[in-house]
């Protein structure tokens, strides 16, 4: 019986010391491939930044607040995501146009940080499209809250 006590209470407490053990994010010393996307400008000049990692993770952050976690996106949709910078070309693409009110897209893999909203670079139809996406998906994590 004491053998059977002592084997249950490891498995218990192994079980549950892996439970939540993720690394925590911070972008600057965050070694695995991430997203971030959002706007800024406009009267305020507020900007609204979101991160999205591999695992489905996904963070906000608006101008000089902290960091706050929203939820995780499905597995399958983020890896989509990720695959849709290399599919559709965005960590080759170069446009930096941003005007009073702007849309970013970057990942810290390519370090190439699209911008635009200005008057003289259009952004290809994919970029805007993408983003738009990913703007849906944290929106919908937002609404799922509730």
């Amino acid at each position: 019986m004491k053998v059977l006590t002592t084997i249950c209470t490891a498995f218990f407490l192994f079980t549950f010391s892996s439970c939540g053990s993720q690394e925590p994010f911070v972008p600057d010393t965050y070694e695995e491939e991430y997203i971030t996307f959002g706007n800024g400008g406009g009267i305020t000049g507020a900007v609204t930044q979101f991160y999205l990692l591999k695992d489905g993770r996904t963070y906000k952050k608006i101008s000089s607040d902290s960091l706050s976690f929203m939820g995780k996106i499905d597995k399958k949709v983020c890896q989509q995501q990720f695959s849709g910078l290399e599919k559709w070309g965005m960590k080759d693409m170069k446009i930096n146009d941003p005007g009073n009110r702007y849309f970013f897209l970057d990942s810290n893999s390519a370090n190439n940080r699209l911008t635009w909203g200005g008057n003289h670079d259009k952004a290809p139809d994919i970029l805007i499209a993408f983003h738009a996406n990913l703007s849906r998906l944290v929106k919908d994590l937002n609404t799922n809250k509730n």
